[in-house]
Parts: structure tokens; C-alpha cells; sequence
């Protein structure tokens, strides 16, 4: 006989027929529209017109104002005179830049005031620069490069070249009318010269600061004074120097004493040609 299953089942499994679960479906009336979001003054990337946009206003950009590009300005230097520094023949008014680096001259009308020009009939070493005018017991060559207008150029034994000094025959001269006269290059009362000795006394020589002796002294602004070693300011004059030789610097500008191993021995490095250098 053929027994029907389905009953037993049905009995066995009661909980399996009645456990539908029943979901309540979600309620979206509680719900509102979210309010749309401003894209007002703030938003930098939607808002061309923004004041803090400099990269899109052209009135702040340098790149494009050609009136700030100093690559398109020329500024134009007019001629230098003499004296000046140069790199080019044309920066100069005498058409000529020297290999030291300055503007040469041609006459005092290439200088400023107050200078006179190293050439011609000014000529002192031929540097062709401006250079100012010499104080008193200076090395001069004319009244020219003198700041009193007068060149003592007697009783130096400097081998022509003279010393500035307050009057001097051809240059400056003393106040007329008056009682004083120019002796050695300054103005006094009554003109006395230097003692003479029978040798070995020196042969003195007589200048605007009193008798010196050539041999070991020069004329000087404080009186005579003993000769200078390498390297000392000589003022343009050999009659300074120990050495008997003065060198002037390129410019013209300064002089120095030269050395010499045995009379004026360099107190640093060695002596070369005249002039102490320093081993590298």
C-alpha cells in the first residue's frame, strides 16, 4: 500500500509554514530637499572676477607690462672726461680708455676743476690722467699742478723736477707793495741762503723749510729730514728716497720709495725691480 509522506511533514516542521516575517517598507515623508549649497564670493574656483586672481589680471602681472621690463630699458651714459673708470675707448671723451682702466686726457679741458692732465705742457710721467693739484713740497714740473700756482723747481737736486711751494719765480708770487720777497719758494723779510763750510762739511741747500744736505736729507713739509727707506710716500720726488728713485703707480696718482737690498732693504717679502713684493 502506497503511504503519503506530505502529513508527517507537515506535522514535523509547524514552524516552517508560519514564520514569514513581514518588513515594513521605509517612509521617505520625513525626509526634505537639502538646501542647494552657495556658490557665492568664496568659491575661488568658480569665480573668475575674484580681486586674489592675479594670474587672470593682467594689471598685476609683470610678464606682460612692457613699461617694468628692464630688459627693453636703455640707459644711455654720456662720455666720461678724464680720470674716470672705463672699459671701452668710447666711454671716454678723449676717445681713449687706458689699459689701467681709466679715461685718458688730451689737456686740462678733458679734467674736472681743481686737475690738471699728465701730458703735453702740463706733462709730469706722461700717465695721460687727471689728477688733482699737488699741496706744498709735492714733485711738480710746472705751476700748473700746484695748488698755490707755484713751482719752486731751484736747489731740489731732484734732476729738474721742482717741489710746490707757496711762490716761486714764474708762478704765484708774493704780495706786492709789501716788505716780503720769495725766497726758496716762500714769501719772507730779507733772503739769507745757506752757510758755506770748507769740506768735508756737506754742500747745504736751501728751500722753503731751511738748509738740507742732499746727501742724507730732503726738503720736507716739517724741515730737513732724513731720507726715506722702500715703500715711503716720497711726494713725487727722488731727493726723498734713500734709493734716489721714486716710482709712481700706474695712474699717477701715488709714489712709493723704491728698495735696493743694501740701501733700503723691503721690511716685508722681497725686492724685485725696485718694488717689495710679498712670495704667494
Amino acid at each position: 500500500m502506497r503511504v503519503s509522506l506530505w502529513p508527517a511533514i507537515v506535522l514535523a516542521f509547524p514552524m516552517m509554514v508560519a514564520c514569514a516575517v513581514t518588513v515594513p517598507a521605509p517612509d521617505f515623508a520625513s525626509l526634505q530637499d537639502a538646501p542647494a549649497i552657495d556658490p557665492g564670493g568664496t568659491d575661488l574656483g568658480t569665480d573668475p572676477g575674484t580681486p586674489d586672481d592675479t594670474l587672470t589680471d593682467p594689471g598685476e602681472d609683470p610678464g606682460t607690462d612692457p613699461g617694468e621690463d628692464p630688459g627693453t630699458e636703455v640707459i644711455v651714459i654720456p662720455p666720461q672726461i678724464g680720470g674716470y673708470p672705463c672699459a671701452l675707448d668710447a666711454e671716454c671723451v678723449s676717445g681713449s680708455c687706458s689699459t689701467a682702466g681709466f679715461c685718458t686726457c688730451r689737456d686740462k679741458g678733458d679734467c674736472d676743476s681743481g686737475q690738471w692732465c699728465d701730458v703735453g705742457a702740463t706733462i709730469f710721467n706722461g700717465t695721460l690722467n687727471c689728477l688733482p693739484w699737488r699741496e706744498d713740497f709735492a714733485g711738480c714740473t710746472t705751476h700748473a699742478q700746484c695748488r698755490s700756482g707755484a713751482c719752486d723747481g731751484l736747489n731740489t737736486g731732484s734732476g729738474g723736477v721742482g717741489y710746490c711751494a707757496q711762490c716761486a719765480n714764474g708762478g704765484t708770487q708774493c704780495d706786492s707793495g709789501t716788505q716780503y720777497t720769495c725766497c726758496g719758494g716762500r714769501c719772507v723779510q730779507g733772503c739769507m741762503g745757506c752757510a758755506i763750510a770748507p769740506p768735508p762739511a756737506p754742500e747745504l741747500q736751501f728751500c722753503a723749510s731751511g738748509c738740507w744736505d742732499p746727501a742724507t736729507q730732503f726738503c720736507g713739509p716739517e724741515g730737513p729730514t732724513y731720507k726715506l727707506g722702500a715703500t715711503a710716500d716720497c711726494q713725487h720726488l727722488n731727493s726723498w728716497c734713500l734709493t734716489n728713485s721714486c716710482m709712481e703707480s700706474s695712474d699717477g696718482k701715488n709714489s712709493v720709495c723704491s728698495c735696493d737690498d743694501s740701501l733700503a732693504p723691503c721690511q716685508q717679502g722681497f725686492c724685485f725691480e725696485g718694488r717689495c713684493e710679498i712670495a704667494r
